[in-house]
């Protein structure tokens, strides 16, 4: 990307001369050119991890991993740990809906290169990040609370805010997209 650049800043410069302020040869430095549009697009894609790359190339199951690549990104957008294991079980069931056939299962050296293809890395979820609008907290302390509390001594009142039930537990680590931050909410369920 950082060479592109200097091509677009340097126009007026010939190919030749370019290349050898670049300290590469016509060759590369033509070749870069040629699949400009394929760098810039894995760039976006990938983010950073793509910019490091010397060859971009696209997976072996394109449909496949369009579909996991989706899938993955919905998840993380309402917050949903995904694990390595979680990634090449739902790419063997994309594989099967779209009738792909796969000689290989999609194992751990797969997954290794998708995740590198799409920028995605290991991160641990951490804060609590999202769980109450203010406005809400704000107007139930001065609405809804004062009724609860009616009739009780405040020696009687209690905070169970730091007890919960850890059954079925989400875990602590996911995979994410390099860039993003990784924030979990609070660590109970829901029990009615």
């Amino acid at each position: 990307m950082c060479i592109l650049k200097k091509v677009g800043e340097n126009q007026h410069l010939k190919r030749v001369d370019l290349a050898k302020e670049l300290g590469l040869p016509v060759s590369t430095l033509n070749t870069l050119i040629y699949k400009r549009k394929i760098i810039e697009e894995s760039h976006h894609q990938s983010g950073s991890s793509a910019s490091k790359k010397l060859r971009v190339q696209s997976g072996k199951f394109a449909d496949v991993e369009k579909g996991l690549l989706q899938w993955f990104n919905q998840c993380r957008s309402v917050k949903i740990p995904i694990s390595g294991p979680l990634l090449m079980e739902k790419a063997q069931e994309i594989s099967k809906k779209l009738n792909v056939e796969c000689d290989a299962s999609f194992s751990s050296g797969w997954l290794q290169k998708f995740k590198l293809r799409h920028g995605i890395t290991g991160k641990t979820v951490s804060g609590k990040s999202g769980d109450v609008d203010c406005e809400t907290v704000d107007d139930w302390i001065e609405n809804q609370l004062p009724d609860l509390i009616k009739g009780y001594e405040q020696k009687d009142i209690f905070n169970a805010d730091v007890t919960g039930l850890f059954y079925n537990l989400l875990p602590s680590k996911t995979l994410a997209i390099k860039s993003d931050t990784c924030h979990g909410g609070k660590k109970r369920i829901k029990c009615d």
